[in-house]
């Protein structure tokens, strides 16, 4: 019954590598808010469970605690605990930053350290890669079929042209790039003409589809996609080693959202990525320097930087095989990419995969990876010459350990996921049933309590509810009661938003908007709005939109002199900005300064298109403060009489 077992749950993990490769490409649900990185995400949750449980099961049925180290484990291991570290010390909101990316690198190492210690050989190359290809294959020709309007017929959602089942143009573009330059030197070398053709067959379509996305993206106007300047990465990767502990450890995972705006270069404001608030680096090299420091920069490189230095030994020995070249092209190719964009969940899989390859190439062909068993031995007293016994103690205290976590891990994140289910009902519903969105929004953040992004939203929804209803004729007291009761409700989530996620711009511009539209209203708002925005501002400091907003709140105050100070900071920040010129007009105009006034309309005027509804606007404008100004009266020279 045991060996049965042990059978099935060796086959178990064998068929897990190549389903996944298969699988997790095409991978996506039209049920959350993402319907792909997260689901893939998630897919790859489930799978890791699978290999870990499988594999502490194996220890158990054989009596001990088993694990190969490859060159990249060990730096791996360090790698995925330095996520965890980082998120749990340096993230606002450990629980999101441990549900985001940190448990996709753990994810991804438990599946490396299953497969490497399970496997003995290649076997599981060729079918892993061949599922994979063909994954990828099937991508490029939905991808073709888009770039030629053939999805009409599908949802709205799935109809664009640079619609792919990756998620994106970028994630697919940086699979292609990993595979291709591998794929064809597998198939320059190999001499089986079925595998041959089936190499080139994929390499071929998604070049092809490479090439049409990429000619897409190029004459699409304006851009589909904004790329973080490296000169604009880089700099806030080094402010990251001002203080020690963010340069060993970074800023924690998730956490780029929060520091791009406190740390952004200036330069920015006078390019069309000005208004952008990025979410992740430049490129994944630097979003790692930044979030997890230098130590989890290195132990990443040092895991893919031992076993190429290996494989180039063997390459000129003449020793290195096709499958090892192979996976050492894969690794590099995908680290490459990563040193140019940032890495999606498809690129570290494809990467992952390929350092998996390559160890289990080192491992069957070299004697690079040794083998760690730890036995737990019992002696019979009667006789001290007995063979040693195995013990299932320590596997089965492995195993329990291995099992509270992922308890601890699901339960987490099964609710994790069912929030964003209910969220991404709830932004479906809002426009058909106010009532049942609202409620499933109540639903979402109850589901998820430390996610600051449900809270925003509620307290969004519930304001535009108040206002709503307060805009009808003839308010009944419940009426009136319904109004004041979705206003706290606004302002409780907008508060809570702000204590859960101190650190994020976004929920301070949330409750100072919120506060903006009870000026008048409510006593006390425009105290706590001034508040809120100064403290968005000083999350953000090099943000002309916050100084205008706020420019305009002390304008409806009447207090001319600080929304001038902060019009001129806005212009300060983005002098191309015809808005900021226009409101500090506006101001000055109060004032009584009609030239100064009219300068800035002009101003104004020039930066903006002459043919749009705006520069019309301003024109006569321009025209009508013209007749307040008083015209310059030149004096008279008096003559002066000729010298005799």
């Amino acid at each position: 019954m045991t060996r049965s077992v042990d059978k099935i749950i060796t086959i178990v993990l064998r068929l897990c590598l190549p389903l996944t490769a298969f699988v997790v490409p095409l991978f996506f649900l039209p049920v959350t808010v993402d319907f792909f990185g997260f689901n893939k995400q998630y897919l790859l949750s489930v799978v890791a469970t699978i290999c870990l449980v499988c594999l502490l099961l194996k220890n158990i049925f054989h009596g001990r605690a088993r694990l190969s180290l490859t060159p990249s484990t060990v730096s791996l291991v360090i790698f995925s605990l330095i996520f965890v570290i980082s998120s749990w010390l340096q993230s606002s909101i450990p629980t999101i930053s441990l549900l985001g990316k940190t448990s996709l690198i753990l994810s991804l190492v438990v599946i490396f350290v299953a497969t490497t210690t399970i496997e003995k050989d290649t076997t599981i190359f060729y079918s892993t890669l061949y599922a994979l290809l063909g994954s990828v294959a099937l991508i490029g020709l939905f991808s073709l079929a888009s770039l030629t309007g053939s999805t009409t017929s599908l949802p709205a959602w799935a109809t664009g042209k640079d619609f792919n089942l990756t998620g994106g143009s970028v994630p697919f573009l940086t699979l292609a790039f990993a595979l291709i330059p591998a794929s064809l030197y597998l198939a320059i070398v190999t001499k089986r003409p079925a595998i041959k053709s089936f190499l080139l067959f994929c390499c071929a379509i998604t070049l092809i589809s490479s090439i049409g996305q990429v000619n897409y993206l190029i004459s699409v106007k304006p851009a589909l996609i904004f790329h973080l300047p490296y000169l604009a990465g880089w700099s806030i990767a080094l402010d990251i080693f001002k203080n020690w502990r963010t340069a060993l450890i970074g800023t924690g995972p998730e956490t780029f959202l929060n520091i791009f705006p406190h740390l952004k270069s200036e330069y920015l404001n006078l390019t069309d990525m000005w208004n952008i608030r990025f979410n992740s680096s430049s490129s994944e090299i630097l979003e790692l320097l930044t979030t997890v420091g230098f130590l989890g920069t290195v132990f990443l490189l040092r895991s893919i930087y031992k076993p190429v230095v290996l494989v180039i030994k063997e390459a000129r020995s003449k020793k290195a095989s096709p499958i090892m070249l192979f996976s050492a092209l894969l690794a590099l190719a995908s680290f490459v990419a990563m040193l140019i964009i940032p890495a999606g969940v498809v690129l570290y899989f494809v990467f992952f995969l390929g350092l998996i390859f390559l160890n289990l190439s080192l491992k069957a062909e070299t004697d690079s990876v040794n083998d760690f068993v730890i036995n737990m031995a019992a002696f019979s007293p009667s006789s001290e010459n007995e063979a040693k016994k195995r013990s299932v103690i320590l596997p089965l205290f492995f195993f329990v350990l291995g099992f509270f976590g992922l308890i601890f891990f699901w339960s987490s994140a099964a609710r994790a996921y069912l929030a964003n289910i209910t969220s991404y009902q709830a932004s479906q519903t809002l426009q058909k049933n106010v009532t049942q969105g609202y409620n499933l929004q109540i639903k979402a953040y109850q589901l998820d309590p430390y996610n600051s992004v449900y809270r925003v939203n509620f307290s969004q929804t519930s304001m535009a509810l108040a206002n709503q209803i307060a805009q009808e004729k003839d308010l009944s007291d419940e009426d009136k009661k319904n109004v004041t009761q979705l206003i706290q409700q606004a302002i409780r989530e907008a508060k809570n938003a702000t204590e859960l996620d101190p650190d994020n711009v976004l929920v301070w511009e949330n409750l100072s908007r919120i506060y903006q539209q009870l000026i008048g209203f409510v006593s006390g708002s425009s105290d706590w709005t001034i508040a809120a925005y100064s403290q968005a501002i000083s999350l953000d400091p090099s943000n002309p939109v916050l100084r205008l907003e706020l420019g305009g709140v002390y304008l409806g105050l009447k207090d001319l002199d600080q929304a001038q100070k902060l019009f001129e900071v806005a212009i300060a920040l983005k002098p191309n900005w015809p808005n900021a010129h226009y409101n500090l007009a506006a101001a000055l105009k109060l004032k009584k300064a009609y030239q100064p006034a009219l300068a800035q309309l002009q101003t104004a005027s020039k930066l903006l298109d002459p043919q749009s509804d705006d520069a019309k606007k301003i024109e006569t404008e321009i025209q009508d403060l013209q007749k307040l100004i008083p015209p310059t009266v030149t004096p008279t020279p008096t003559p002066t009489t000729p010298a005799k």
